[in-house]
C-alpha cells in the first residue's frame, strides 16, 4: 500500500505544472520535458527491485507554458513545473512544490529520481506523443 501511495505521489508530482517564470535556463518551448510521458517502470535503487507498468495507465503532460496535468487511472490532477537548471526541476501539485532530479535519455525517455526518499526511487518514463 505504501508503494502504491508513493507511486501516485511521484506520478502526480511529475505531471503537475503551472509556471509564470519565462526566464528558465532553457526556455519552456524548447525544454525536453514538454510533451506527454508514460511511466513504464519504477526502480528501488538500493535493491534494484523493478515494478513495470503499462505506460498509458499513468500519463503526465508538461506544456510549454509551464502548466501540466497528470492522469493516473482516470483521475486528472493539474499543477506546474519549472526548470531550475542542471537537471533539477520544481514540480508543484496541490500547492506543494518538490524539486526533482530528472535525467533525459535522448528525446524520448526520462528518469525522475525521487528527492523525497534520498533518491532511493527512480521512475522511468517514455514519450508517448
Amino acid at each position: 500500500m505504501k508503494k502504491i501511495a508513493f507511486v501516485f505521489l511521484i506520478l502526480a508530482s511529475s505531471l503537475i505544472s503551472c509556471n509564470n517564470d519565462d526566464d528558465n535556463e532553457l526556455g519552456n518551448s524548447t525544454d525536453k520535458i514538454v510533451g506527454s510521458w508514460g511511466n513504464y517502470k519504477d526502480v528501488y535503487l538500493p535493491t534494484n527491485e523493478v515494478d513495470n507498468y503499462d505506460p498509458y495507465y499513468s500519463i503526465d503532460t508538461f506544456n510549454s507554458d509551464g502548466t501540466a496535468t497528470s492522469n493516473f487511472s482516470g483521475t486528472e490532477v493539474e499543477g506546474s513545473w519549472e526548470n531550475l537548471g542542471n537537471g533539477l526541476y520544481r514540480l508543484t501539485v496541490f500547492g506543494i512544490s518538490v524539486n526533482q532530479n530528472i535525467e533525459f535519455i535522448g528525446n524520448d525517455e526520462m528518469i525522475i529520481y525521487d528527492s523525497n526518499t534520498n533518491d532511493d526511487w527512480a521512475s522511468y518514463y517514455e514519450r508517448i506523443n
